[in-house]
């Protein structure tokens, strides 16, 4: 369209838009494949111009412009392409105030709003930064998804989602996203999400995302995603920051955009380096997951492990008042095992009538250390049990600390070498109204992940934590559950214990060891192939080890096994184990099969990063990744017809120049 036309089609209306900038383009770029760098087109003096209401920066592959009165942003590509980034703001922002234009950014204020914005080139992404006088106040903004072009979201729930914009069944409100809406730190492993649009793909970054979330809605039955953020002094989110990057139309490139940015902010600490400050993080390389129970906690269940040729195992053992002692820890040590206790700083309970060790803190941790809500009530804990221990009320004393070093002792005094640490890298943060430890959400992160470095660091454990968000990554190990993209449909089954089994028998409690079939729903909304996406592992592969859930083991979900197995043979990321001793009787050859097959691609490729992902066939049943520069190359068909040579349900895996190994997993035999 002529700039005429666009001008008057991106003026803003009283109703929500769905329209944004087309551009004149000043300057260029190239979109070259997965590894297209934004930073490749972007001048050392970005110009900026100012004209007919827009402001218009050259960034990586074009030039963006922002609409000065709606925040509408589009691009023109390099090659006259025009793409639309986002529509006008959901809600009217008023007339702009005069734009100061500076050498690298320009400025103006939205009156009405309170709001004062700043947009600049950075890395050849563009930047926008809104700042909010008002407390408490919100923007609806980035509206995203809406050029007539977008086929495809791609969301870091969990692993990663890659959904088409008019599938009908994600456009539900009841199944899919439409109508559902994700707060960016607790409900999202990393803060960003992309659209492909065409022969291109934008990625939105948000660097700071507290107090901001993501919500779909179905518009003409196509989904469009909205930033909203809420603006607070006390939160400290008065700057909205979001990054707008073009790239190329892979589904993955959102997460490239991020592990760039990472790596420039000195944030993408990888495993190499870790192992290097621990070498016991080196075990992680080809080592499955367990979780321990009965005969498999003690040094003869380690033995029998051995027998089976496990070569390389990471053992947990639940805190429930029989742990693996220490001559079951030595025998892990000895076999070259990692092994390590669960536990949690998070919950806290009355001492006399807790339920569980881990929440047993000696006064005055507990009740004085609880979080408090605005109203003065005590935030009920994990079940509505006890309550949640504020991080602040821990860090701010030597005294606190020292609690905390005590556990920590207490729970290694075995050997133990590595620390499960629930909820800590979760994303789910805490606001604290205690007037002795009064904390927001920024601060509860901070805290926890100095706890959490200390752990890494000077204590020289082995640490993993639960479904980490990216923010966590420096100073963790692993992660239980990062790879899992949690549907709302899976915590109302596991809360029905006849379903899902509860926490008896002691020895093999039914919540881990029962078999369950999900609901055709909840299997397509979390473990579908056809829209799986490596987002977390391209971003984050060579930085940490990733697996599924501990309540979702492997067994846990036989009618899912071949597909789970595949996909973590195509992510080159370990397989998440329950074990007693029935379970190695009946199932200690196949997981022997599994285990072999699987550690020396990642003991080649565990420290590499993800290079490439890519479907092999139009409807996404046959998928690749590639790792390193050609260090290892897998090709994964969940399909039901032969692909080439690649049968259905097996994956072929090759390291560097050798001949592809194959592997068609069998279903486990009940134990």
């Amino acid at each position: 369209m002529d700039s005429m036309t666009f001008r008057q089609f991106a003026r803003p209306r009283r109703r929500r838009a769905a329209v944004a900038a087309a551009l004149v383009v000043t300057g260029a770029g190239t979109l070259c494949g997965v590894g297209f760098s934004p930073a490749s087109g972007a001048s050392a003096r970005p110009e900026i111009r100012l004209h007919d209401g827009y402001v218009g920066i050259p960034v990586a592959g074009g030039t963006a412009e922002v609409r000065t009165d709606s925040l509408a942003v589009g691009v023109r590509a390099a090659d006259g392409g025009e793409l639309t980034l986002s529509a006008p703001a959901a809600e009217p922002l008023g007339r702009p105030g005069p734009v100061e234009v500076g050498r690298d950014r320009a400025s103006w204020t939205l009156p009405e709003r309170g709001l004062t914005v700043t947009a600049a080139a950075e890395q050849g992404r563009l930047r926008v930064t809104v700042h909010g006088a008002k407390d408490g106040s919100t923007l609806s903004w980035p509206v995203t998804g809406t050029d007539p072009a977008a086929s495809q979201v791609q969301l870091p729930r969990g692993e990663g989602l890659g959904v088409p914009v008019a599938d009908q069944w994600w456009n539900s409100d009841s199944t899919g996203l439409a109508g559902h809406s994700y707060d960016l730190t607790a409900d999202l492993t990393m803060p960003l999400w992309g659209y492909t649009l065409g022969g291109r793909g934008v990625s939105y970054l948000v660097p700071q995302p507290i107090g901001t979330s993501l919500g779909f809605a179905s518009d003409g039955k196509r989904l469009h995603g909205t930033g909203v953020h809420t603006f607070s002094a006390r939160a400290a989110t008065t700057d909205y920051t979001v990054t707008f990057a073009l790239t190329d139309p892979s589904p993955v490139a959102p997460a490239l955009d991020y592990r760039r940015w990472l790596a420039d902010h000195g944030q993408l600490v990888t495993l190499k380096s870790k192992i290097a400050a621990n070498p016991e993080v080196g075990k992680l390389l080809g080592a499955f997951h367990a979780y321990t129970w009965g005969a498999a906690r003690t040094a003869q269940g380690v033995a029998r492990m051995q027998a089976l040729g496990l070569s390389r195992m990471w053992l947990g053992y639940d805190a429930d008042g029989q742990p693996m002692d220490a001559q079951a820890v030595a025998a892990a040590k000895r076999a070259g095992y990692l092994v390590g206790p669960y536990d949690s700083f998070a919950n806290g309970q009355d001492p006399k009538t807790s339920d569980a060790p881990t929440s047993s803190w000696p006064s005055p941790v507990y009740p004085d250390y609880c979080v408090r809500n605005q109203d003065g009530t005590v935030k009920a804990g994990f079940h509505d049990r006890g309550c949640y221990l504020g991080s602040h009320a821990f860090e701010q004393s030597a005294a606190g600390r020292q609690y905390l070093a005590d556990r920590t002792e207490q729970m290694t005094a075995n050997g133990a070498t590595s620390y499960f640490l629930d909820v800590d890298a979760a994303g789910e943060l805490y606001d604290d109204y205690s007037s002795a430890h009064p904390m927001n959400q920024l601060q509860d992160q901070a805290d926890r992940l100095t706890r959490m470095r200390r752990l890494s660091g000077p204590d020289k454990l082995v640490l993993g934590s639960e479904s980490a968000g990216s923010w966590a990554s420096p100073v963790l190990a692993f992660s239980h559950g990062s790879s899992t993209p949690v549907a709302d449909g899976l915590w109302p089954l596991e809360r029905d214990k006849a379903a899902w089994g509860g926490y008896a028998p002691a020895g093999a409690p039914g919540t881990f060891f029962k078999p369950v079939t999900l609901p055709p729903d909840l299997t397509k909304a979390m473990f579908d192939p056809a829209y799986r996406i490596p987002l977390y592992e391209t971003a984050l592969h060579d930085s940490q080890v990733n697996l599924d859930r501990w309540e979702l083991s492997y067994s846990k979900l036989p009618a899912l096994q071949t597909d789970r197995a595949l996909l973590a043979m195509l992510y080159n990321t370990p397989l998440n184990l329950v074990l007693d001793g029935p379970t190695l009787t009946a199932q200690g050859r196949q997981l022997d099969e599994l285990q072999h097959y699987f550690a020396p691609l990642h003991q080649a490729a565990g420290t590499q990063p993800m290079t490439d992902f890519r479907w092999l066939t139009p409807d996404h049943q046959v998928q690749r990744t590639t790792f390193g520069s050609g260090v290892l190359q897998v090709t994964a068909n969940f399909g039901t017809t032969a692909y080439g040579s690649l049968p259905p349900g097996c994956v072929d895996a090759k390291l560097g120049g050798k001949q592809p190994q194959r592997l068609c997993p069998t279903t486990l035999p009940a134990r």
